[in-house]
């Protein structure tokens, strides 16, 4: 898997700790008993379950990746904002997708 971040990215990881972990989020309810995945989900700090992840190590960076997310065709990980409300932002993940519970 293919993953891309900026100098800026690389440094504020670092100053975050290095470790990065990319959920899925899950519309609450079924519907037609399906499960609804419409976005994904960001925190820093180790999964509790690495057996649910693909890990990535990236430039001395930990990422994390939810077995159940799409990656299109790489990973883009951008820093936005300025101190101190910058956020990290994730591009590649496929949206809206369904799957059987």
């Amino acid at each position: 898997m293919d993953i891309r971040m900026s100098n800026r990215t690389r440094q504020w990881l670092h100053k975050q700790g290095g470790t990065v972990v990319i959920d899925p989020f899950v519309f609450p309810g079924l519907i037609k008993n399906k499960r609804i995945l419409i976005d994904h989900d960001i925190s820093l700090g180790e999964p509790e379950n690495k057996e649910n992840y693909k890990r990535i190590d990236v430039d001395g960076a930990v990422i994390y990746v939810n077995n159940r997310l799409h990656v299109k065709q790489a990973l883009d990980l951008s820093v936005g904002g300025r101190a101190p409300f910058e956020q990290l932002q994730v591009k590649g993940v496929r949206r809206f997708f369904t799957e059987n519970v």
